[in-house]
């Protein structure tokens, strides 16, 4: 079948980079992402009738840890919130993973609620640039889903 003008060819979507946005405000862009995952925690159990047939029942939901790794950041925004982690009383935040193609155009998007920044992993300074690259930060949060 042809395809027609401006239409997209079908194949997968092709991501080259990950934004972090934190209340609408881009704060950094990596190259790797990992930890967008959930899993609901299985209950076995048994009616009582028939204690040879286990029953499998849906328990707690748990999310990943997102780690982002190999980024540029161009504020202090990311290290200020860690800070506070260091601190002992991390301040909560909500935000959004966004997927983009080798334009920079958003192709997808994961929002995360009620985040904080558990892990800061190293600094690679880039000569001949005014961001700083962090290596890796981690953040922990309450739920996620798929915009």
């Amino acid at each position: 079948m042809a395809r027609g003008a401006g239409e997209r060819p079908l194949d997968p979507v092709r991501v080259f980079s990950f934004r972090l946005e934190i209340d609408g405000i881009s704060e950094g862009q990596f190259r790797s992402v990992s930890g967008i995952e959930t899993s609901a925690e299985i209950v076995e159990h048994s009616d009582g009738i028939d204690n040879n047939i286990i029953h499998k029942t849906c328990g707690r939901i748990k999310f990943g840890d997102i780690t982002l790794e190999q980024g540029e950041v161009g504020s202090k925004t990311l290290w200020e919130k860690y800070k506070e982690t260091v601190k002992g009383s991390p301040k909560r935040f909500s935000g959004s993973i966004v997927m983009c193609d080798a334009d920079g155009t958003e192709v997808g998007r994961v929002n995360f609620f009620e985040g904080w920044i558990s892990a800061w992993k190293g600094f690679n300074l880039v000569g001949g640039e005014g961001k700083s690259a962090v290596q890796e930060i981690k953040i922990t949060h309450e739920r996620l889903e798929l915009a």
